[in-house]
């Protein structure tokens, strides 16, 4: 799994949070993390405004259950 990866992969669908990306490549979320940074800090990948939760226990790390959006626009 490679930076060109991910991009293909967040290309390919419409929005994916950093669970599915890890699910997709078969490894853990935080593997994915940095990835998702890398893109994000470039401007190529947007946070979603998402009200979902999965729960009421507060354990989750919300940064793995935010939504992401690949965009084609640097900002």
């Amino acid at each position: 799994m490679n930076l060109i990866q991910i991009k293909k992969y967040f290309q390919s669908v419409p929005m994916a949070t950093t669970i599915d990306v890890a699910e997709h490549f078969k490894t853990q979320p935080v593997e994915i993390k940095c990835y998702v940074e890398h893109w994000e800090h470039k401007g190529l990948l947007k946070k979603c405004i998402t009200k979902n939760k999965c729960g009421s226990c507060s354990l989750c790390d919300f940064d793995l259950l935010q939504h992401y959006k690949w965009s084609t626009k640097v900002a």
